[in-house]
C-alpha cells in the first residue's frame, strides 16, 4: 500500500536502516520480494548507483591526472589517501581469475577448463593481483591483455617487466581501447576500474556483444552500493536485468570475505573504508545461447 502511494522503497530511518533490512530480519520473503522488485523498477535506483555505488567522489579523468602510490606494497591509494585496491581482496581476485580460465566451480565457465587457447582481458591492473593469478595459468592462455591507464601504475609495471613477459598492456583507458575496431573478441573479461560510476560500467556492458565471444564469460569487481546490504542486493538484481537486455544471463555467487577485510588494522592509513559486508557476490555472466 505504501509503495502504491509513492513511498520510496529506499527510504532510511534515523538509524540508517531501510524497510528491506527490516523485512530480511523478520524473514518476510514476500516483503523482501516486493521491495526488491520496486527497487529494480524505480528510477531512484540510478541515484543509489551514482551516489552510493562506491566510495569514489571524483571522475576518472581527475584520478588519472593525480598521483597514485603504493603503500607497503599491498595497498594502492590515490592522492586523497583513498584505497584503489588492497591486499584483502586477494582471495576474491583468485576466484575471478578462476572464472576466466574455467577453474571456478560453476557451469557458466566450466567449458573453458579444457581450452588451451584462451584470450583473456583484464580492465584495470591496480596491484596486479588478478593478473598474477592468471599468470599461473599462462600455459592455457594464448593472449593475456590488460588495460591500465594510470601513469604511476604503469611505471610500477615497467619495473617488473620480467614478471609480465608475454602479457599485452594497453596503456590507455578502456574507452580508448573500444575505439579500436580490431580490439577483441575475448573468451573471458574481468572489469575492475576506479573512479568510475555505474553509468560508465553500463557503457562497457553495451560493448560486450562485440568484444566478448559467444562462449565467453564476463565478471567484474562487485563493489556496488557497499554500505547497505539490502541496496547491494537490489543493485545486483538490477544488473541481471541490464545484462539480460543485452542477451547475457547473469548469476551472483556468494563468497565469504576474509576476516582481514573486517579488521580495523587493515584500514589504518586509508581515508575511507570501502567494504563492510561479510559476503561478496561474485558476478558470472555469459551469453544466453552461443551454439
Amino acid at each position: 500500500m505504501l509503495l502504491e502511494r509513492g513511498a520510496p522503497w529506499n527510504a532510511l530511518d534515523r538509524k540508517g536502516r531501510c524497510a528491506g533490512e527490516f523485512a530480511v530480519d523478520a524473514q518476510s520473503q514476500t516483503c523482501v520480494d516486493l521491495l526488491v522488485n520496486a527497487g529494480v523498477r524505480a528510477q531512484l535506483l540510478f541515484g543509489i548507483l551514482e551516489t552510493g555505488a562506491s566510495t569514489e567522489d571524483r571522475s576518472s579523468e581527475e584520478y588519472l591526472r593525480k598521483a597514485a602510490s603504493f603503500k607497503d606494497a599491498d595497498t594502492l591509494v590515490d592522492d586523497n589517501g583513498d584505497a584503489v585496491m588492497m591486499e584483502w581482496e586477494t582471495p576474491l581476485m583468485a576466484a575471478h581469475a578462476d572464472v576466466c580460465v574455467g577453474a571456478f566451480p560453476h557451469d557458466v565457465c566450466s567449458h573453458l577448463k579444457e581450452r588451451n587457447d584462451l584470450r583473456v582481458l583484464n580492465v584495470g591492473h591496480g596491484l596486479g593481483i588478478v593478473d598474477g593469478f592468471l599468470r599461473n595459468h599462462g600455459a592455457r592462455i594464448a593472449e593475456h591483455c590488460i588495460i591500465e591507464p594510470h601513469p604511476d601504475v604503469l611505471r610500477r609495471i615497467d619495473t617488473q617487466q620480467e614478471k609480465w613477459e608475454g602479457v599485452t598492456f594497453r596503456r590507455e583507458t578502456w574507452q580508448e581501447s573500444l575505439e579500436d575496431p580490431t580490439f577483441g573478441p575475448f573468451d573471458a573479461i574481468f572489469f575492475d576500474t576506479y573512479a568510475e560510476r555505474y553509468e560508465d560500467m553500463r557503457a562497457f556492458f553495451r560493448a560486450l556483444p562485440r568484444i566478448l565471444k559467444k562462449g565467453g564469460v564476463f565478471s567484474f569487481f562487485n563493489g556496488m552500493a557497499p554500505f547497505n546490504p539490502f541496496f547491494h542486493g537490489v543493485v545486483c538484481e538490477f544488473v541481471k536485468t541490464e545484462l539480460g537486455a543485452l542477451g547475457l544471463d547473469c548469476d551472483f555467487v556468494p563468497l565469504k570475505v576474509e576476516q582481514s577485510a573486517h579488521s580495523e588494522k587493515t584500514w589504518d592509513g586509508v581515508a575511507r573504508r570501502y567494504w563492510r559486508f561479510g559476503a561478496y557476490n561474485l558476478p558470472l555472466a555469459s551469453f544466453k545461447s552461443f551454439t
